[in-house]
């Protein structure tokens, strides 16, 4: 019986927004540029006063230290928090070139990744990787490249201006120059290694500015900006400054999508077996093998797929998005990846194991429908979310879950999944 909440609605764009942001008064001055940017954009590049040029390498240290997160190093190892990094990136960095219409590529060399001194495979500290994917290339004349030695700072505390953790000098900027703009693969492997550089110990969460020694007589064509990811404001406030079309054709060009020769036969399930959040569907396989012998009987010219999409790697991931069209995902991280669908796809987001991020219901929602322009459903399971208490005052609070497991844990109803699927 369908006893639980649908939601579905479409969403255009909405238009691009620009506001004013008054620096403070103890930062630099701002450059031509930075005054003619949107606030974001500004409060952005607070860091840096070298913007009014182009230079053919700009070296870009990224900086959380303005987060309102508490332990903001630990948190920043979420996935979902890499798409603050993604977003602002693309609004502050990428749209900026694009309206120049350059005819020769720009090299960034950004961080090698978000924790240096701790080393894993796991998706959850690869949101440069992704952004590497995503924005280098032809579809915007950009070239990223990731180095040991471009630091980065996550300590919240301070104005947000600060270097630290990276793991090797930076090389004089003659060499930066010369090895990116003229020499081989190899060389430039070696230079982003830091290969012939001074290696430094970890120094945790201790700022320290000697890595920059090297880049504080910058010339030779090339700039340094430091990038403020103000996480995790941008995080909810980007939505409608981005043109997620525009985001989409880039990264599909990047990755070789043909755009005129998508296939829209493909059903994904993106699998939360063994998810490295914690959040899980009880009996997922159960529910699996209902779905696809109902997608058999009812569907049958469509693709089923089941998929844990983080054995995959991200360029892998992003052409299978832009096969689907539909995508089915417990609520969580992976629903960021709608950005990759194809127009007119359908996200169906199931709704439970929230932890305590139920606040956050409309994030996906206006993601994906309002940003990107995709229909959107939800299905609820029981105790997805605490009850509602309103105070006599009217403040809205959540009670605590009736079931502990409910934190983690989401209880699906195969027949009305499948009943779902029927509706969108």
């Amino acid at each position: 019986m369908l006893a639980r909440v649908l939601i579905t609605f479409v969403v255009l764009h909405a238009p691009v927004h620009t506001a004013t942001l008054r620096m403070p008064k103890d930062l630099r001055v701002q450059s031509r540029a930075q005054s003619k940017m949107p606030g974001t954009c500004a409060k952005a590049f607070r860091c840096s006063s070298e913007l009014d040029s182009t230079p053919a390498v700009r070296l870009m240290p990224f900086t959380y230290a303005m987060s309102d997160h508490k332990m903001v190093r630990d948190k920043l190892t979420s996935y979902g928090h890499a798409w603050s990094t993604i977003d602002i990136f693309y609004l502050c960095v990428v749209m900026p070139l694009l309206q120049q219409n350059l005819s020769h590529p720009v090299h960034v060399i950004i961080p090698e990744r978000f924790m240096p001194e701790r080393r894993t495979d796991g998706r959850s500290v690869s949101a440069y990787e992704e952004l590497q994917t995503i924005f280098s290339g032809p579809a915007a004349h950009l070239r990223i490249h990731r180095a040991r030695w471009v630091p980065i700072c996550y300590d919240q505390y301070g104005i947000g201006c600060c270097a630290g953790n990276a793991s090797t000098v930076a090389p004089p900027t003659a060499v930066i120059a010369k090895t990116i703009m003229q020499g081989g693969d190899n060389d430039i492997a070696a230079l982003l290694r830091g290969v012939n550089s001074p290696q430094l110990a970890a120094s945790g969460s201790r700022l320290s500015t000697v890595q920059l020694d090297n880049l504080t007589d910058l010339g030779s064509g090339v700039g340094l900006a430091q990038l403020t990811v103000d996480e995790v404001h941008n995080r909810h406030h980007l939505g409608g400054r981005i043109d997620g079309a525009r985001l989409r054709r880039i990264a599909w060009t990047n990755v070789g999508v043909d755009g005129n020769r998508v296939s829209e036969h493909l059903v994904l399930w993106a699998s939360s077996e063994n998810a490295t959040n914690g959040r899980m569907i009880v009996h997922e396989s159960t529910a699996v093998a209902h779905v696809r012998k109902y997608m058999a009987d009812t569907w049958p010219q469509r693709r089923f797929v089941h998929k844990r999409l983080v054995e995959m790697s991200f360029r892998q991931e992003l052409r299978l998005l832009a096969r689907t069209s539909v995508f089915i995902t417990l609520f969580g991280s992976a629903e960021h990846h709608c950005r990759w669908l194809p127009p007119g796809a359908i996200v169906l987001e199931i709704r439970g194991a929230m932890k305590n991020d139920f606040p956050d219901y409309k994030l996906y929602p206006d993601l994906c429908a309002r940003v990107m322009g995709l229909r959107w459903a939800g299905m609820t399971t029981p105790g997805h979310a605490p009850q509602i208490i309103r105070t006599p005052t009217g403040i809205t609070t959540f009670g605590d879950h009736v079931r502990d497991e409910n934190y983690w844990r989401a209880k699906l109803d195969q027949d009305e999944l499948v009943a779902t699927l029927d509706q969108v």
